[in-house]
């Protein structure tokens, strides 16, 4: 996979974050403002960004190193010569000072090196668990904007719901009032729907501050507040995994699961330091070449400096580690204990990931038969109420009759309502859980969705 596109201009973002503006936004809508805005996934592409650095470190192991020195020193000689006889006399021999300027330019081309090989695979590895991380953190926000998505979209129509509620438990308040006045009801009536009319009223307060916390965490993910947002299109058809079959999806995760691809490279990463430090003592052979160039002026003497020297040198160099204090030793069991716990990190990653795919897949499958049973409970539900208020009118059903169909019709939506969004972020999750979450899942989302007036919630009979 690569991540050319990932870096997306300015321009291109205010032009998507005026885009759509006008009408519903879609998930995938919201997810691409997400990655304009989002400062979480702006610092993972840093750290995408750095640590493919780490596999060009690794190649520039088993290049040449240059290096060039310059100096430039003031000298002052005052040489004394002792002359040996029957009577030593100490003689000037010379006085003088002067300029010194050189440069040395080295170049050390490493012919075997063990720890060059290991240190480059290392190097790497980071380079690939950089990625797997990267890859990681995008799921991981269109996970967040999906499940705030959601979550908004729950809470308006639960806010909704509680405001239908109310009007009809006012109007079955109104019409029992009515009823009493005249006599044709007992005060019992009354109070069962004063008192559900003061716990719906408390219930919406419930739901607008719910809705107010859900806007403002959309917000800190998308970077605008949700005007409004596609909701569940009224043909809704929930479809079983493909494949449908647990075990497929488990072995895929076994295989493609990014932190089960991030645990195996950590593997690696451990067993180079590994073998860093069981190879530590084997000789080092460089070829090595130095070009040094050297003059003076001011008059110093030829022992002292030549006018002018230029030396050049080739040659092998070897190195052969005889003893470093045992922290190699200490290293080399430190480094076999993490590789062991690297281990059993993947091996935990593996069982959570088998977990968790069994979850979603178990959500995503069940799902098909559940929202087709909670269609039919909103149908029964909307019978059952239409009967009842049929039966309050002839005197069969009391107004406690009424107001308790009234609530199973209301729970009986919000319980549809709460299954089909649950059944599209499971989809999401299993996606993810393969790492094979991407914009094809998220466009197969939008497809549930689309703007539309909930049928029938205006004029509504009660």
């Amino acid at each position: 996979m690569t991540f050319a596109k990932a870096s997306r201009p300015l321009v291109a973002g205010l032009l998507l974050l005026v885009a759509g503006s006008a009408g519903a936004m879609n998930l995938r809508e919201a997810v691409d403002r997400a990655r304009v805005h989002d400062p979480t996934l702006e610092a993972a592409r840093f750290a995408y960004a750095a640590g493919q650095e780490s596999a060009r470190q690794g190649t520039a192991l088993y290049l040449p190193q240059i290096t060039a020195t310059g100096t430039y020193s003031h000298v002052h000689v005052n040489s004394v010569s002792t002359l040996q006889g029957r009577r030593s006399q100490p003689s000037l021999v010379g006085d003088a000072s002067g300029f010194v300027r050189g440069f040395t330019v080295t170049l050390t081309q490493p012919i075997y090196n063990a720890a060059v090989s290991t240190g480059a695979r290392q190097l790497k590895d980071q380079a690939r668990l950089a990625e797997i991380q990267f890859r990681g953190a995008r799921q991981n926000q269109v996970l967040s904007v999906a499940q705030s998505y959601f979550g908004v979209l729950m809470a308006k129509e639960n806010l909704e719901l509680a405001h239908e509620q109310q009007a009809a438990i006012m109007q079955q308040l109104a019409s029992a009032q009515a009823r009493f006045n005249v006599g044709k009801a007992n005060i019992t009536d009354v109070r069962d729907a004063q008192a559900r009319a003061q716990a719906v009223a408390a219930q919406i307060i419930a739901a607008e501050n719910a809705l107010e916390v859900q806007r403002q965490q959309f917000k800190s993910l998308v970077g605008t507040l949700p005007a409004d947002l596609s909701q569940a299109s009224p043909g809704f058809k929930p479809v079983a995994p493909d494949p449908d079959d647990v075990q497929a999806w488990i072995e895929r995760g076994r295989s493609d699961n990014l932190n089960v691809l991030g645990a195996r490279v950590q593997i690696s990463i451990a067993e180079a330091d590994v073998d860093k430090n069981q190879i530590y003592n084997r000789p080092q052979l460089d070829l090595y070449m130095s070009y040094q160039d050297a003059s003076q002026s001011g008059g110093l003497p030829l022992l002292v400096m030549p006018d002018r020297s230029r030396q050049t040198v080739i040659g092998l160099q070897l190195n052969v580690p005889l003893f470093a204090g045992g922290s190699y030793d200490s290293k080399l069991r430190q480094a076999i204990d993490q590789k062991r716990q690297a281990d059993a990190q993947l091996q935990a990653a593996m069982l959570t990931s088998d977990v968790q795919i069994r979850e979603q897949f178990q959500a995503v499958e069940v799902a098909v038969p559940q929202i087709e049973a909670l269609e039919k409970a909103v149908i029964a539900a909307k019978s059952a109420l239409d009967a009842t208020l049929l039966g309050a009118t002839v005197g069969e059903r009391t107004t406690l009759d009424v107001l308790n169909a009234q609530q199973q019709y209301f729970s009986a939506r919000q319980n549809l309502d709460a299954a089909r969004y649950q059944y599209l972020l499971s989809r999401l999750n299993l996606a993810a859980l393969v790492g094979a979450l991407g914009e094809p899942d998220v466009d197969g989302v939008d497809h549930y969705l689309s703007v539309r007036q909930r049928p029938g919630r205006a004029g509504r009979s009660r």
